[in-house]
């Protein structure tokens, strides 16, 4: 493993170690499972764009590429700034 992707692994670590801890810190406020669980991942979802868009880590800025059109999904915006509200609003 590269360096660059050790980087990369320890920020989804610290990812994953904030967002189980801002759980756990909001614990008694949660009426169902389902409540705290979507905090969970909309809490690592939100933190793994900011990594993306490089905002967590200087060093690191990624591109999220389709290769199967090889379009860059994150060209010329933020995805850390449209996640919150597309995944509230997102049917599914």
């Amino acid at each position: 493993m590269t360096e660059e992707q050790k980087a990369f692994f320890n920020e989804l670590s610290a990812i994953q170690h904030i967002a189980v801890n801002v759980a756990l810190s909001k614990k008694d406020s949660y009426k169902k499972t389902e409540d705290m669980l979507k905090d969970v991942t909309d809490e690592t979802i939100y933190r793994l764009m900011e990594l993306l868009d490089g905002y967590r880590n200087e060093a690191i800025k990624c591109s999220l590429v389709n290769t199967k059109t090889g379009n860059i999904l994150n060209e010329n915006i933020e995805m850390h700034d449209l996640c919150v509200d597309f995944l509230d609003s997102a049917d599914i």
